[in-house]
């Protein structure tokens, strides 16, 4: 799974990011940053102050084939209030 996220604020924050899986998919190994929590993949990246995107790829194993919809991924700031974020929910084919 590549994950990008970026901020494009006047300082640095930490952000809340929540993406959850489809059925049968789960974190395939420990990743640094990374927790999976209640099938949702859990990270909090400090994201850098003039918009550069931060890439993570993460290593997903999915345990059933076909065709799913992935609900929305939301982000906030981790320790304020501000904006929400969503990305769309998504197809995804699984062979």
């Amino acid at each position: 799974l590549r994950v990008s996220v970026s901020h494009r604020g006047a300082r640095s924050i930490t952000a809340d990011v929540r993406i959850p899986l489809p059925p049968g998919a789960q974190l395939a190994e420990k990743t640094a940053g990374v927790q999976q929590i209640q099938g949702q993949l859990v990270l909090r990246p400090t994201l850098a102050a003039e918009g550069t995107e931060t890439l993570l790829e993460l290593p997903i194993r999915f345990a059933l084939a076909g065709r799913f919809t992935v609900p929305e991924a939301r982000a906030r700031l981790a320790f304020e209030e501000g904006a929400r974020s969503i990305a769309p929910a998504r197809p995804l084919l699984v062979k």
